[in-house]
């Protein structure tokens, strides 16, 4: 996680524009080497992804955060048949803990 933050005033409340990467990882390797016949696997990883998404997407965590949007996302496969779904959200967030009173 990652923020860009401004200050609201004086007051040492802030706003951030945050951005949220989350990553589904799943080990690939049983069904997916050549003669498997395990395809349908593909399809279960693939809907694995939509699912997360659309978990997240517009979701609020708190109170003082904006809604999820996702702003992109990638798919990759790493050593040992470890394939990757990442996605990257963005929100704002205020963060008063440091106001002065």
């Amino acid at each position: 996680m990652a923020g860009d933050w401004l200050d609201l005033g004086y007051s040492g409340a802030q706003q951030g524009n945050v951005m949220l990467t989350v990553r589904l990882v799943v080990d690939c390797y049983d069904d997916t080497h050549i003669g498997s016949t395990q395809e349908g696997r593909i399809t279960e990883r693939q809907q694995m992804a939509r699912d997360l998404y659309k978990s997240l997407q517009m979701e609020r965590l708190v109170d003082d955060m904006g809604p999820l949007s996702r702003v992109k996302s990638q798919d990759y496969t790493i050593a040992n048949g470890i394939k990757v779904y990442e996605q990257t959200y963005k929100f704002e967030y205020h963060d008063r803990s440091a106001m002065v009173e």
